[in-house]
């Protein structure tokens, strides 16, 4: 009788391990899930230096904005792409007087 108790007893032990690792590693996935989710990580790794308040003058675009102040070793797409979701902009359209923030880098 004594040791069916200790049997049942290291079972349910194992099943409480079990339970506790398995949400240690869904906690953990989800953490790094989430961290490489948005695909701008490459972006904050660099030190932003400061960031810029630029006035969208006539004939200015998002492209030439993007490329002016893009880091070097990042594309012009990648970039433009960080400062639609840095602005929160729906669309690539910008209108002479339209005020955006830009991330300029190291």
């Amino acid at each position: 009788m004594q040791k069916k108790k200790k049997n049942k007893k290291q079972k349910q032990f194992r099943l409480l391990l079990l339970v506790i690792f398995s949400i240690s590693f869904i906690q953990l996935f989800s953490i790094l899930l989430t961290y490489c989710s948005t695909g701008q990580e490459s972006f904050n790794n660099n030190l932003v230096k400061k960031y810029e308040e630029v006035m969208v003058h006539r004939g200015d675009s998002l492209w030439k904005i993007a490329k002016k102040y893009k880091p070097e070793d990042k594309s012009t797409k990648e970039y433009l792409s960080y400062i639609k979701e840095f602005n929160k902009l729906q669309s690539d359209k910008l209108y002479a007087g339209d005020t955006i923030i830009v991330p300029v880098y190291n």
